[in-house]
């Protein structure tokens, strides 16, 4: 059983390729500004987009406006 916990999102970008969580705690480095950028996006939007997606698998067949706005909401957090 995998009992490990990640730093708290959300997380930020500094110094161009470092990654930092809450209370500057560093979380790592990636090799382009671009990598680091993506990793912070998809992080940050990671628990919104679960969500969405367990609702849609969930409601999607009663209440498809309300869970089409909510995964809409996630994609775009997550820039996609």
């Amino acid at each position: 059983m995998n009992t490990a916990t990640h730093t708290p999102t959300p997380y930020r970008v500094y110094a161009s390729r470092r990654i930092m969580g809450p209370d500057s705690t560093y979380v790592g480095s990636a090799t382009s500004e671009e990598n680091a950028a993506f990793i912070v996006r998809a992080c940050n939007a990671h628990d919104e987009l679960v969500a969405a997606l367990r609702n849609i698998a969930e409601y999607a067949e009663h209440d498809g406006t309300q869970v089409a706005a909510m995964a809409s909401a996630a994609l775009a957090k997550a820039g996609a």
